[in-house]
């Protein structure tokens, strides 16, 4: 088990070692970028699983069935759980709409100590929101597009920090990325991004915002880009907002 961070650098490894004792690697903790998925596989030749954990649940969720075809996804659920994608209404949203990933089954906390709250206070009939937004593919896979409270609101449209800063990974040149909000006189707020390059890459914030534009909506291309040494990351691998 990794963050995509670590799974990033072990790919990086320049020895020539395959790993043949491990069965299987699995990515948790953030979205997994394709290309990190992409540079595992092509440096120890076997899939790179992505898997979902909560602390408050266990792991719902792993991508054991579809790593080849859909590295992105966080699979199916595990035999124990069920999982529901739930609009602001509460209702269950459409195949292909994002809603709030909820999920019911065994292992779940007790209470929150500070402050105190039970399971009962904080699950609705045994069902745990959260907080993640997901969207569903036709085999039913689940795909995480962010947290809800770090979604951004540009000009009433709704702007994922993770899938701006998915398809910022992708360049050849870049190693992380931050991806936050700004605030704006009109909009409201627009999308900016810290970015941290590999060692030896070149790239200006020019050349990474039309980078963003042949893949991304005007509205989430990024209206500035920084080059920084680092992003700040928590204990367990993932992007602090």
């Amino acid at each position: 088990y990794g963050a995509p961070f670590h799974f990033s650098m072990v790919a990086a490894d320049g020895g020539g070692c395959r790993w043949p004792a491990v069965r299987l690697a699995v990515s948790t903790a953030a979205p997994l970028p394709m290309a990190t998925a992409d540079a595992f596989r092509r440096r120890f030749g076997k899939p790179l699983v992505q898997g979902m954990g909560v602390i408050e649940v266990g792991l719902p969720l792993m991508n054991l069935a579809g790593a080849e075809e859909a590295p992105a996804s966080v699979g199916l659920p595990l035999p124990a759980f069920r999982v529901e994608l739930r609009g602001d209404d509460g209702l269950p949203v459409a195949a292909g709409s994002a809603g709030e990933l909820w999920v019911f089954g065994p292992g779940m906390f007790d209470a929150y100590l500070s402050p105190w709250q039970t399971r009962e206070d904080v699950c609705e009939r045994g069902w745990f929101g959260t907080g993640d937004l997901a969207e569903t593919d036709a085999a039913g896979r689940i795909y995480l597009r962010g947290r809800k409270k770090s979604v951004l609101n540009v000009g009433g449209m709704k702007v994922f920090p993770e899938e701006i800063e998915q398809i910022i990974g992708r360049h050849p040149a870049v190693r992380q990325s931050r991806v936050t909000g700004r605030a704006h006189s009109v909009l409201g707020t627009v999308p900016v991004a810290d970015v941290v390059l590999r060692e030896g890459a070149a790239a200006d914030a020019r050349e990474l915002i039309a980078w963003c534009r042949e893949s991304l909506s005007a509205h989430k291309v990024p209206v500035a880009v920084r080059l920084v040494d680092g992003v700040p990351l928590t204990a367990s691998g993932k992007v602090k907002r």
